[in-house]
């Protein structure tokens, strides 16, 4: 008989402050630890890729979706801050929630851009894409 897990939705908005600047390499052999631990059960939808600076290289973002951990950073974001793995607060907050509800497969969504007319309706495309791909509804185990 297969367990199925209960799903949770957390969506993530904001600006500067939700995109993070965490250099991955500065991540514990403990925090290494408890990721792997997890893994399974959180996931991160975000949005990003490879892309230059202005609006034309923010549009050609595309969304992710992927195991929770440190996400590689779009070449403008390497350059201007010189690594090319980071994260933001979605790290430490998707293993505290993992590993309070350990029946619970946790899904993190998140969208940190700048406030305008053009990127919120990326956003609303962002969060839309996001719950399309949720199992929720089918009770699958993910």
């Amino acid at each position: 008989e297969r367990r199925v897990l209960e799903h949770k939705v957390f969506l993530l908005a904001g600006q500067a402050n939700v995109a993070g600047r965490g250099n991955a390499a500065h991540l514990t052999a403990e925090d290494a630890n408890r990721l792997t631990a997890v893994r399974n059960r959180v996931s991160l939808t975000y949005w990003g890729g490879l892309s230059a600076f202005g609006l034309m290289g923010q549009l050609a973002r595309r969304v992710h979706r992927a195991p929770l951990g440190p996400t590689r950073m779009d070449f403008g974001e390497s350059w201007l801050f010189g690594f090319q793995h980071g994260f933001g607060p979605e790290l430490h907050y998707g293993l505290a929630l993992a590993e309070a509800m350990p029946n619970v497969h946790i899904h993190l969504i998140k969208v940190a851009l700048p406030v305008d007319a053009t990127h919120v309706s990326a956003s609303s495309t962002i969060i839309s894409k996001a719950i399309e791909d949720q199992d929720v509804d089918h009770g699958h185990n993910q």
